[in-house]
C-alpha cells in the first residue's frame, strides 16, 4: 500500500511552500484586479469625455456651417441685386450714349453735308445704330 503515498512531512512541506507562494501572489493579484477596475473606470470616463467632445465639436461645426451658409446666401442675394442694378444702369447709359451719338451725328451732318445727303447719312447712321444694338444684345 505505501509506495505511492508520499510521507506526511513532504505533504506538509509542499503546503507550506504553497502557502508562502499564495501569500506573495494573492496580494499582487488583488492589487492587479483593483488596478484593472480603476483603469476600466477611467477608460469609461475617457470614453464619455470623448463622446461629449465629439458631440460638442459636431454641434459647433453645424452651427458654423449654418452661419457660413446664411452669410453666403446673403452675399449672393446682395451681389445679384448689384448685378441687376449695374445691368439696368448699363442699359440706361447705352440709350443715352446712342441718343447723344445720333444728336452729334445729326448736328455734324447739318454742318458738313448738304441737305440732299442728310437723309442718306441719317439712314446710314440709323442702320449702324441698329446693328450696334443687335450686336450688343446678341
Amino acid at each position: 500500500m505505501g509506495n505511492n503515498i508520499p510521507p506526511i512531512a513532504e505533504k506538509v512541506k509542499f503546503w507550506e511552500e504553497q502557502d508562502i507562494i499564495n501569500q506573495a501572489v494573492i496580494p499582487r493579484l488583488i492589487e492587479m484586479n483593483d488596478s484593472i477596475k480603476n483603469l476600466t473606470t477611467q477608460l469609461g470616463e475617457v470614453d464619455k469625455k470623448i463622446s461629449f467632445s465629439e458631440s460638442r465639436i459636431q454641434k459647433n461645426i453645424k452651427e458654423d456651417l449654418a452661419k457660413i451658409s446664411g452669410d453666403l446666401n446673403t452675399s449672393i442675394v446682395t451681389l445679384e441685386g448689384k448685378m441687376k442694378s449695374l445691368n439696368e444702369a448699363t442699359v440706361i447709359y447705352e440709350k443715352k450714349l446712342n441718343a447723344l451719338e445720333v444728336e452729334v451725328t445729326t448736328k455734324l451732318n447739318s454742318i458738313l453735308f448738304p441737305n440732299k445727303y442728310k437723309i442718306l447719312i441719317y439712314v446710314a447712321s440709323l442702320i449702324a445704330l441698329v446693328s450696334l444694338l443687335i450686336t450688343i444684345f446678341i
